[in-house]
Order: structure tokens, then sequence, then C-alpha cells
């Protein structure tokens, strides 16, 4: 029942209230504890954290992580504990903490080649490239940026489910893979390399076959239409700029608008 009571919480309530996700899960987490069931510990600490980070809450994404890696050791739960490092890493990035960052992002490669299941651990490792690349840009050491993010694609392209959720999965990465090289590229003065990347970026985010979220394809344009200005496209600025303004009005995140 708890389990089932966390899942819910999570993929139903949490996209439209989160606050009442948070205390749903905080109410599960101490029934699990008071019954000793260690998974329930495990899945709601791990989506408090999820939560905490996505309303921009990282030190009690870090706090909570003390739990989830804890009962995650408990469980022996190496997709877990990869990601608790992951996440824990992430939220030290958007504090600025850059070398606790680094070294949290390490931990979880251990535990990421242990995931049985082939393309959750491509997956995951993918993202974790991810992360030693966001830790690089903000190093501004963009070598290794780009470096990281080659290898985020390298994992992506590995993963070959017919599952729609893995496949969204996979280009969402992809996507922003491109659109972060791009940028990347883009601080080095190497034009023809920023196009390519946009471009990639672009073809998937217009795939009609995928599922993406729209603050994706939001920034995308936004970040076109800079470039285009730069190089003095002034037709190019205003169309992707034009596109990214349709999307920002749609959108219910502030910070897209």
């Amino acid at each position: 029942l708890i389990d089932s009571i966390i899942t819910d919480a999570r993929n139903n309530i949490a996209p439209v209230n989160p606050t009442k996700a948070v205390s749903i899960l905080l109410d599960a987490k101490s029934q699990s504890k008071n019954i000793e069931h260690k998974l329930g510990i495990m899945k709601s600490s791990y989506t408090l954290m999820l939560l905490y980070y996505n309303e921009g809450n990282y030190g009690k994404v870090v706090d909570e992580s003390l739990d989830t890696e804890k009962s995650a050791k408990e469980n022996s739960n190496n997709e877990y504990l990869s990601d608790v490092y992951r996440m824990r890493a992430n939220s030290y990035i958007e504090m600025s903490l850059n070398k606790e960052a680094l070294n949290e992002i390490k931990k979880a490669l251990p535990y990421v080649e242990k995931i049985e299941d082939a393309d959750i651990k491509h997956y995951k490792k993918a993202l974790i490239y991810e992360s030693f690349a966001s830790i690089f840009n903000k190093n501004k050491d963009y070598i290794k940026e780009i470096e990281y993010r080659y290898k985020s694609v390298e994992e992506s392209k590995k993963i070959h489910s017919n599952n729609k959720n893995r496949i969204n999965a996979k280009q969402l990465n992809l996507a922003l893979q491109y659109s972060s090289l791009a940028l990347a590229y883009k601080e080095r003065k190497e034009k023809d390399s920023t196009l390519k990347y946009f471009t990639k970026a672009q073809e998937i985010y217009e795939n009609k076959k995928y599922n993406l979220y729209n603050d994706g394809r939001a920034y995308l344009y936004s970040d076109l239409a800079l470039f285009h200005y730069e190089n003095k496209d002034y037709d190019k600025a205003i169309k992707f700029a034009k596109n990214a303004e349709a999307i920002e009005k749609q959108s219910s995140l502030p910070y897209i608008r």
C-alpha cells in the first residue's frame, strides 16, 4: 500500500500539486520508518529529493540525500545510489559548489557500472556525464565540457529500447547535449560547429515522433535567435525569436516566460 501511495504521489500528484505530493511523501516516509519498510524509505526519500530539486530547494536535496543514501545502501540498490550522488552533485552545481559537486559525481560511477539493465545503465551514465559537463561549464573549461557531452551522447545512442518513455528520455538527453554542445562551441568562437549542433538539437525537438517538453525548444529557439543576431542574419534571428515567444506565451513556468 505504501509503495502505491509513493508511486501515485510521484507520477500523478506531483505534476499538478507538488506541495501536496511532498506532504504525502513525508507521511509515507514516516510510516515506512515505523514499520522498517526499507524500500518505502528509499523510494519516498528519493522522490522528495526530486521534488525539492524541481522547486530549487537545493539545500533540502542535500539534506534529504543522506536518508536516501543510507536506505539505498541497506537495499544494495545500485541504481538509486548512482542517482543519489548525481542529484547531490547537481544540487552542489546549482549552489556553485563545484569542487563538492565533482567529488559527489565521481562517487556515482562505480554504482552505475553495476546496474544490470543495459538501457538503464546507459541512460544513467549519460546523465552522469551531463553532470560532469555542467561542472566544467561552470568552470568555463569548455574543452572538458565538450568531451563529457560527447560521452553523454555516446551513452544515449547505446539505448535500444522500444519503450516509449525510454525513447523520449533518450531523445531529450540527446537534444540537451546537442544544444549544450552548440553553446560550448559558441563560447570557443567555432561558428560551423555551433550551427551544426544547434541544427541537430532542432531536428529532435521538431520531430513529431517524440514527446518532448516545450521548455527545451523555447531555450533552443532563443539561443538560435541570439546566434543569428550576433552573426547579423537578422531575418533568421527574428524568426527564431518569434518561435520562442510563441512557446513562452503557452508556458506556465515563470523561468521559461
